[in-house]
């Protein structure tokens, strides 16, 4: 689901679509049994046991509903990243997604039930389709703002685009309500002329994707609270509840208080897939992305896994928003994997900094490139007979200037001209480093 600049929806890639409205004896479903096709993420438990006979509309739901959960939450319904297909299989067929009120307290208890619904293991207890799903959000939507909901228009915003289609529009207003902007056009102003009446389902499914794909740029481009605007949809003030830090920012600008953000917290380890508790309560598997109020003070972070000792930690707002946890082994091996967190600074202009190795980095580009912020390196270390690790791969970092001549790097304790490759050890995971290039 992508969106344009003046606002439009655009549907891409329907390579693994299937018409259910042709006549079955004139089209063939390509999709055979037992293979599955699709992005896990967003994969319903039907699409996981790969039967296309079991696949309908109610599939299109659950994806749509994996969509707005990640939307409202910042995160996705299971964190699949790094699993094999059998695993993943198993999570999405055996467990149900977090209440999306973990991640967003503010989400209220009806809205919580429809995205719930939407991801339900049973295809019986989802919306029958598209439209019923959006019937449920306009009421919502309906019953839960503060002023009336005009009449949604999907056309495109663009006059040349509303003049194609027959529609003189004059202003519009843009409302806030569950947890996006959503353009309304004023009633008194908008001025169909005569056409054929569009498709009941094609509007239905367009209104839903305005909304989520507004909330999404809301989101994306830190626009709005969405916290804010579900409180005020609840039908508060706006005013900040006493319980909530009120930014001074805003206040001293005259606007309403504002509760205070949601913090974003990383947590990877080594190995992966440990479980990740925050102040008791589980928030999914490592490589994971937690969303933390941000007016606490202080979170008890936990991460375990069968096998190894349990990490346990603090992270308050204001320390780094990633945290590497190197679990330590019940039994000693020749083999170890370490996460290695390194604090990049600010690149000077026009200049780059490379990963030169085949060692797995985050976030990082394709060609291995790095910006500055905090960059987890996964480091596989073997032991020799002598008790001594060594890394079964060099980390190897590149550094040039816009010109192209070799940029000095400083890694820790470690300099070098254009290249640097410091000798590491496990131990030295415990530690964040610090890497800057001049």
């Amino acid at each position: 689901v992508l969106v344009d600049r003046h606002g439009r929806v655009k549907v891409i890639d329907f390579g693994v679509a299937r018409a259910i409205t042709v006549d079955p004896a004139a089209a063939t479903v390509r999709t055979e049994t037992g293979q599955i096709v699709g992005t896990m993420q967003y994969m319903s438990p039907e699409q996981f046991l790969a039967d296309p006979r079991g696949i309908d509309a109610r599939t299109d739901v659950y994806a749509l509903c994996a969509v707005l959960y990640e939307l409202l939450s910042g995160v996705q319904p299971h964190d699949l990243r790094g699993m094999p297909v059998h695993e993943a299989a198993r999570t999405v067929c055996e467990t149900d997604a977090a209440d999306v009120r973990q991640c967003n307290p503010r989400i209220d208890e009806r809205l919580a039930n429809i995205v719930a619904d939407g991801l339900s293991r049973e295809k019986s207890h989802r919306p029958d389709d598209a439209g019923a799903l959006a019937m449920r959000l306009r009421g919502w939507l309906s019953s839960s703002a503060q002023v009336p909901v005009g009449t949604i228009h999907p056309d495109h915003p663009d006059r040349e685009f509303e003049r194609m289609q027959g529609v003189e529009t004059g202003h519009t207003r843009i409302m806030a309500g569950g947890g996006g902007v959503v353009r309304v056009d004023d009633p008194a102003r908008l001025k169909p002329k005569a056409k054929p009446a569009p498709s009941r389902f094609g509007g239905f499914i367009v209104a839903l994707l305005v909304l989520v794909s507004a909330a999404a740029i809301a989101v994306a481009f830190d626009l709005v609270d969405v916290r804010a605007l579900i409180a005020r949809a609840r039908g508060l003030t706006g005013a900040a509840p006493a319980e909530t830090p009120v930014s001074t920012e805003s206040t001293a600008k005259g606007g309403a208080p504002a509760p205070a953000a949601l913090a974003e917290l990383r947590i990877v380890s080594a190995p992966s897939g440990a479980l990740v508790t925050v102040d008791g309560e589980p928030r999914g598997r490592t490589p994971a992305v937690v969303l933390l109020p941000g007016g606490a003070a202080q979170h008890a972070v936990a991460v375990a896994l069968e096998g190894w000792r349990e990490w346990r930690g603090a992270w308050k707002v204001g320390d780094a928003a990633v945290i590497a946890a190197n679990l330590a082994p019940l039994a000693e091996g020749d083999s170890l994997v370490r996460v290695f967190a390194l604090d990049v600074g600010e690149l000077p202009r026009g200049s780059s900094l490379r990963l030169r190795s085949k060692l797995r980095a985050e976030p990082s580009g394709t060609d291995g490139a790095l910006r500055s912020g905090t960059v987890c390196v996964e480091i596989p270390f073997t032991r020799a007979p002598g008790g001594t690790w060594s890394p079964a791969d060099a980390l190897v970092l590149v550094a040039a200037h816009a010109d192209g001549s070799p940029a000095e790097i400083e890694f820790g304790v470690t300099r070098g001209k254009g290249e640097v490759r410091p000798a590491l050890v496990p131990d030295d995971a415990g530690t964040r480093i610090r890497v800057r290039v001049h």
